[in-house]
């Protein structure tokens, strides 16, 4: 724990945080998804009712008073049968460490019960308060109140049900990962990785896929698709521009892109994740 302490104050000197959505809802039939990636992490907590959700393949069916969270782009699949509709709060949101997902860094429990639940949905409805209202404290307050329920569910976690994952504090690796973020319009080279990371490419390749399971170029391909994601579901951007800002020479182009790494058009994918 000491280890995961010492590189996260060091990533956290940047940090970057987005609460996009926060509410309660009722989950009957009509509340399922398959195989989508959704480019916020989610965090909920039950108040009633039973259901089904599978993060990348780990199924969990949390039940009242429990709360589970989901990284963000994780392959996710949800369902109700519509005999005990779940009601629960949740919220969407991003916490973001020079460019990189904060549970990119550890593994955690996706499930924990709470040591106090209505101290869980005491959070939960401040928080989808302050997000409702319209005012320059109403936005701080939001994120305050997300980030002491993220800050409650690690703690439900325990610290011994945290691991951190293998190579997060390859420095030159995540320098090159930052650059390649931030230059997602040029067509950035693994050459020009591996100097930026100080390594030979062909030795940079090997770490680079040893840590994250694939190759430098198919995570730029990633970082491209979940830019995309979050810009059609979090913003009013048109797909054009989207497009634009992606370096494609046509929307046409794009469109593909986006239809082969995702299942779904650009539009399409909007269409559903605006709404969930």
């Amino acid at each position: 724990m000491e280890k995961l302490f010492n590189i996260l104050q060091n990533q956290f000197h940047e940090i970057t945080i987005s609460l996009d959505r926060a509410d309660q809802i009722k989950c009957d039939n009509n509340w399922r998804g398959s195989g989508g990636r959704p480019p916020y992490s989610s965090i909920g907590l039950i108040r009633k009712g039973t259901g089904t959700i599978i993060v990348n393949g780990q199924e969990m069916t949390p039940v009242k008073d429990q709360l589970y969270l989901i990284p963000a782009h994780s392959t996710l699949t949800f369902f109700n049968d519509g005999t005990q509709p779940y009601l629960k709060y949740y919220c969407h949101f991003n916490i973001k460490t020079h460019d990189t997902e904060l549970f990119d860094y550890f593994d955690i429990p996706l499930c924990v019960t709470p040591e106090d639940p209505d101290a869980a949905a005491a959070l939960f409805t401040r928080m989808i308060s302050a997000h409702k209202e319209k005012s320059l404290t109403s936005l701080i307050k939001a994120k305050q109140y997300m980030m002491e329920l993220v800050c409650y569910y690690l703690h439900c976690c325990g610290e011994s049900n945290i691991s951190l994952l293998e190579n997060t504090s390859d420095s030159g690796i995540n320098k090159a990962i930052s650059y390649a973020g931030s230059h997602l319009d040029l067509p950035v080279s693994v050459a020009e990785m591996a100097e930026i990371a100080g390594y030979h490419p062909s030795h940079f390749t090997k770490l680079f896929q040893r840590r994250f399971g694939v190759s430098p170029a198919q995570f730029i391909i990633q970082k491209k698709t979940h830019f995309a994601m979050e810009q059609l579901t979090s913003t009013s951007r048109s797909i054009a521009d989207i497009s634009d800002s992606l370096g494609f020479s046509s929307q046409f182009y794009f469109c593909n892109f986006f239809k082969k790494q995702t299942g779904m058009t650009p539009s399409k994918y909007r269409q559903i994740y605006i709404k969930s």
